[in-house]
């Protein structure tokens, strides 16, 4: 017995796959207009979810393409918020719900209309949970401090020769004193508290 994927990757993801799936089911019905397709098959084929692949085929909009009166951004800018949390993910920066607001907003200020330089006014206050319902892949998760038993871990003399090195970069590219600023493992947010 087959194994399938139990999730199908993002709903982008799951709609270009799906838009893959149709041409392909159009173009068998081009060569053989008296095909009959069996939807389970082809949905598992292509890893998309058979009910939404048969909404698609008759005729029904994605919500990607037709969103609601509710929402703020279009298909290009939630996508950009999309790669920008993937990004940071990627250089394992952790974002925040208020990043996540500020670059939403970020992106509304930018696509004001220039002739009337009128700006679309700021996300609601529940945008940020609606916008991680939506996208799934994406979810929230409270940091920890560091653990004392980590925190007594640490080798004296592998710390002793880490500030020897950072003295030497100091030295060598002439950083001033006022030009440091203290952080630990778990980053630098302004504004965000130990457990927070």
């Amino acid at each position: 017995m087959p194994i399938y994927p139990t999730t199908y990757g993002s709903s982008f993801d799951i709609e270009d796959n799906i838009q893959d799936a149709l041409e392909w089911m159009e173009s068998e019905l081009k060569n053989d207009d008296t095909f009959k397709f069996n939807m389970s098959a082809v949905a598992r084929e292509w890893n998309v979810p058979r009910q939404r692949l048969v909404s698609r085929w008759n005729g029904r909009p994605s919500r990607h393409v037709s969103f609601g009166n509710g929402s703020r951004l279009n298909n290009d800018q939630e996508r950009a918020i999309c790669e920008y949390l993937k990004r940071l993910d990627e250089i394992e920066l952790n974002a925040c719900p208020a990043m996540i607001e500020q670059y939403a907003n970020k992106l509304l200020e930018q696509s004001m209309d220039v002739d009337t330089e009128v700006s679309e006014p700021p996300v609601g206050p529940q945008w940020t949970k609606r916008f991680l319902k939506r996208h799934p892949q994406f979810f929230k998760r409270r940091q920890k401090a560091l653990e004392q038993d980590r925190e007594k871990a640490h080798d004296p003399d592998s710390i002793s020769d880490w500030f020897h090195r950072y003295k030497a970069l100091k030295d060598k590219y002439n950083i001033l004193p006022e030009d440091e600023y203290n952080f630990d493992e778990t980053g630098f947010w302004v504004g965000i508290g130990k457990d927070q």
